[in-house]
């Protein structure tokens, strides 16, 4: 009786083992692409979110949602490091759907300066370099359509940055780009 298992058999196994692990490993990872990111490099240090800029280069990109914080960096859990390593800008203008009317609350992580606006008002800011605190942006929003800007510096040292949502009285925080039962991205 011939058995199936021989020196062949295992090491054309192995090579297909040792194919499929390179492939997994060079196959860049995805997220579904929800919200964009635009990351401008600027030449000079940042001091203020209101600064003039000094563009070096752009790039732009998509994440599922705003958690992006980890490790004290601008990081996602899927992408990796996202952005420079200091005196850059993330600029975000993205439509978004209210299904539950109500006051609602933002909830802004940053590790330096932002400006937050809701269909081209401004709900809250902080201007200047700081470790990563939330702040609470309140926003009244009707039933259907709505712009989200936000503009974000990073200066040095530490990075992140999130965004959540929920109704004034929820207990229940939803991160921006996340689809629920108030709010579709």
């Amino acid at each position: 009786m011939r058995t199936w298992w021989n020196k062949n058999t295992v090491l054309t196994l192995l090579l297909a083992l040792v194919a499929l692990a390179i492939v997994v490993r060079i196959t860049p990872p995805y997220v579904p692409k929800v919200v964009e990111l635009t990351l401008v490099k600027n030449k000079e240090a940042i001091r203020r979110i209101d600064q003039e800029r000094e563009v070096d280069f752009q790039r732009t990109l998509w994440v599922d949602r705003l958690d992006l914080s980890r490790k004290n960096q601008l990081r996602h859990t899927k992408l990796g490091q996202i952005g420079y390593a200091d005196n850059f800008f993330v600029d975000i203008d993205h439509p978004f759907e209210v299904l539950v009317p109500g006051e609602y609350r933002f909830l802004i992580g940053s590790d330096d300066g932002f400006i937050a606006k809701v269909d081209g008002r401004e709900i809250c800011r902080f201007n200047r370099d700081r470790g990563y605190r939330k702040q609470s942006c309140r926003a009244r929003l009707d039933e259907g359509e709505h712009r989200f800007e936000l503009t974000y510096f990073q200066g040095g040292g530490h990075a992140g940055l999130t965004v959540e949502y929920r109704l004034k009285d929820g207990t229940q925080a939803y991160f921006f780009g996340e689809d629920s039962e108030l709010m579709r991205f």
